[in-house]
Formats: structure tokens, sequence, C-alpha cells
């Protein structure tokens, strides 16, 4: 759970991840099942599902994300990407809501790019790095900008800020802080952040959402 002065206060109810990998493609399924309290004092629960497939060769990028609040739906995005190679621009076409299309520069990455791209920079000795990032739902924001830091050196598992160090995830890790701004955003301030362990096969051990 988390809070910021003046805002809800969240809390997660469950969280489950699927994560599936093929020759040729990665496939990822999430559901989170949240609940707000309110400032009036009630409470709102949401359910967020989302499925993508993403081509290890960074051409071609599929996804579906569905919220459900107080039992009602309320945002449905579906869609896809091709592209003649990871550095190329290209469109993702969206059949939910249908007709919606959304130009993506060059060079924007998917989500298991951004975390290759991060382990990768990780086994250098860390450091900094910026990427557009497109996952598919919001359009209206997105890409996002992303601003990312790796920590400068592998701790080992018994070096960790509160996260389960018993077996499988006794491993190495490096700390990661992950800023995300909306497109065309002013405010100078990034949308939400994402702090985490993330061990060196790529699962993060520890996830904090700002």
């Amino acid at each position: 759970s988390f809070a910021r002065p003046g805002r809800q206060r969240c809390a997660w109810r469950s969280v489950r991840i699927d994560w599936r990998e093929s020759c040729t493609s990665w496939t990822v399924s999430q559901r989170f099942q949240m609940v707000m309290a309110l400032a009036d004092g009630g409470t709102t629960e949401s359910v967020t599902q989302f499925t993508s497939t993403e081509s290890k060769d960074g051409r071609r990028y599929s996804f579906e994300s569905t919220t459900v609040r107080d039992g009602r739906q309320v945002e449905n995005w579906k869609g896809a990407v091709e592209r003649a190679s990871p550095e190329a621009a290209a469109t993702a076409v969206y059949s939910a809501p249908p007709g919606e299309t959304l130009a993506l520069p060059g060079g924007v990455v998917f989500p298991m790019q951004q975390m290759a791209l991060l382990l990768g920079l990780a086994e250098k000795g860390g450091g900094q790095i910026d990427m557009a990032y497109f996952d598919g739902p919001r359009p209206m924001d997105s890409p996002f900008a992303t601003h990312n830091v790796v920590g400068d050196r592998r701790r080992p598992a018994s070096e960790t800020t509160g996260g389960n160090t018993a077996p499988p995830f006794e491993r190495d890790w490096w700390p990661m802080r992950l800023a995300f701004y909306e497109r065309n955003s002013s405010a100078g301030v990034p949308d939400f952040e994402i702090g985490a362990e993330v061990l060196d096969n790529g699962i993060a051990r520890v996830l904090m959402f700002d």
C-alpha cells in the first residue's frame, strides 16, 4: 500500500503476473485488483487486466487492457504495432476503440525491450538512460518519455530493503528507479515513478509505485 498527502490511499488486494517465453516472443498477462479509500470516507475498487505479446526482434507488439471499476468497465484498449526494425517509426493501430491510431517515433521501446536494455546497462556498471516507452493503454498520453537510473554495482541478496531473500529470490540484484512522463507534459514532474530491486534474471523482488 502507499499514500501521498492530500491524495487517495490505495491498497493492492491482489496482483498476479504470468510471463511466458517462446522461441520468438514474450507473452505477459497481468491482473491488478486495487481498493482505494476516498477522502469522503468511501472506497472504490478497480480491477485491471493487461496482456501483451512482444516479438524478440522488436518489430511486433500487440496488447489489450481492460479496467473495471466498481463493477463497470471504464477502459478498454486493444491494438498492435508492426515496424520494419526497432529503430523505425511506426503506427499503433487500435481495434478498441476502433479507428484510433498513434504515431510512434523511431526507437520507441516496448516493455520487455526496456527491461533488456536496463539489465544490459546494469551489467556494464549502471548509469542513466532516457528512452521513449510504449505499452498500449492511454494513447492520449503515450508514448511516455522515461528517465531510468540503474545502481552502479550489483548487490548481494542479503543486502535488501525488505524483499524476500528465500528461494527463488536469493539472487544478486540492482536498484532501479524509473520515471514516466506523459507525452507533451509541461509539468516538469513525472506522471508516476517505479522503484525496484531487480534481480539478475529480470524479476523485481521489491516494487514501489509512486
